[in-house]
């Protein structure tokens, strides 16, 4: 049977007319998908049986009061809003709904998306049919609940979002400040690390080896300073014997000026990613879910997982878990062509990088871990390490389902230790 093509139309908010939507909907149920945009928002009121009534248009945040104030005085017996989880052009809106004590709803943009043919039999989007499409999913059950977010979530999630920014500064920063001693400086950044505190503030201090190899006693004097106990003296002096003869191109005045600014920026950046790392874990500490996790993958990654997903005692299973990462195993079949067994990379992919990093760390920390991570890079003939790596993340979130559960972590349940014997750990 051929899906029934629908027809679209949409009026302004100030063209309703309320007493034909009060009449339409008077002691029922009413749903109303809202399809969010930056400016022009479409709110499809539905029936409980599916069918579309009105729908209508509205500029926000200009008549955003206005909407929610004609949903307030439905007579329905009651109203649910539901709106898809993207972006935050539609945070505002939720908070007038949660202030008129409308509930909200959520219906994730992959499933509506999916549905888009199965509702009509066409294959487009657009913001009224979208708005329609979000009110059937709620009636058929599809929704789960929009709760605001906590305080310390919100907390969580600020502090978060200046710590990504800061690293995401050093990490730009310093492939550019890479190029430049590659070009004038060679052999420094072979013998310190480019985001070493002792290399950034010898560079924001003389800015080019000409300039330290004139000032060598300044120069050493320093590097002591920054370098402390972990920086021995055959190092200092190597770097500076590297200053007097470097191979590089000699810089410009400017040349120097903009080592010089680069490497101040870089260090200011990784002084405020510090700051916001160390806020961060004080308010991580406090929130159960957080603190059972960074015990096993550390602050930063437990608190994107918080942040970026729901908690992992509201998944059903690890598999569900995995899911949600984007970490469930698929494979690609058309006809008689089938594809290799890999990973969706369906779910949350920032998720997935401190899962990744996460399960590097488990390797050099764990026993087991590392002895099964060998074993399996030494099955699979030594060349496909990133395979053996991503069975270890999968094998991780496993165990972190079950942190979320109330449990401790204990590697040996996520591995066959009969036929391993743990690997050796070096400090």
């Amino acid at each position: 049977m051929a899906v029934k093509k629908r027809a679209y139309r949409s009026i302004p908010i100030q063209k309703v007319n309320i007493q034909k939507l009060n009449d339409a909907f008077e002691n029922k149920r009413t749903v109303v998908g809202i399809d969010v945009a930056k400016e022009v928002f479409f709110a499809g009121f539905m029936q409980e049986s599916g069918k579309i009534e009105l729908t209508l248009k509205f500029t926000h945040p200009q008549e955003s009061r206005k909407f929610v104030k004609l949903l307030s005085g439905l007579p329905a017996s009651h109203v649910e809003c539901v709106l898809e989880p993207t972006g935050t052009y539609g945070d505002s809106l939720r908070f007038l709904l949660e202030q008129a004590e409308i509930p909200v709803f959520q219906i994730s943009t992959v499933k509506s998306r999916a549905m888009s043919e199965v509702y009509d039999g066409v294959p487009s989007q657009h913001d009224a049919k979208s708005a329609a499409i979000l009110g059937k999913l709620h009636l058929d059950d599809v929704s789960q609940l929009w709760p605001p977010s906590s305080v310390k979530t919100r907390e969580l999630s600020a502090l978060f979002s200046q710590m990504e920014m800061f690293a995401d500064q050093v990490g730009r920063h310093i492939n550019k400040l890479e190029a430049l001693m590659a070009r004038h400086w060679p052999e420094l950044i072979q013998q310190l690390k480019l985001k070493s505190a002792t290399l950034l503030e010898l560079l924001v201090a003389y800015g080019s080896p000409q300039k330290v190899a004139q000032k060598l006693r300044s120069a050493r004097k320093l590097m002591r300073k920054i370098g402390g106990n972990f920086l021995g003296q055959e190092k200092i002096e190597e770097v500076l014997r590297s200053a007097e003869n470097t191979v590089g191109l000699p810089m410009m005045d400017c040349e120097e000026k903009w080592v010089q600014t680069l490497a101040m920026e870089i260090r200011r950046a990784q002084k405020e990613e510090a700051r916001t790392c160390r806020e961060l874990k004080e308010v991580g500490k406090e929130m159960e879910t957080v603190a059972g996790m960074a015990e096993v993958i550390g602050e930063r990654s437990a608190i994107a997982m918080e942040l970026k997903l729901d908690s992992a005692s509201e998944y059903e299973s690890p598999k569900s878990y995995l899911k949600a990462m984007g970490l469930n195993m698929t494979i690609i079949q058309s006809g008689k062509r089938q594809g290799q067994l890999h990973i969706s990379k369906r779910g949350n992919s920032s998720v997935r990088k401190y899962i990744y990093f996460a399960a590097m760390r488990w390797v050099e920390k764990d026993p087991w871990a590392k002895s099964w991570y060998q074993k399996k890079v030494k099955r699979d003939g030594g060349k496909v390490k990133m395979k053996a790596l991503i069975a270890l993340m999968r094998k991780l979130v496993q165990g972190l389902w079950h942190v979320g559960q109330g449990r401790e972590f204990d590697s040996t349940k996520l591995f066959d230790t009969s036929k391993l014997t743990p690997a050796i750990i070096t400090k």
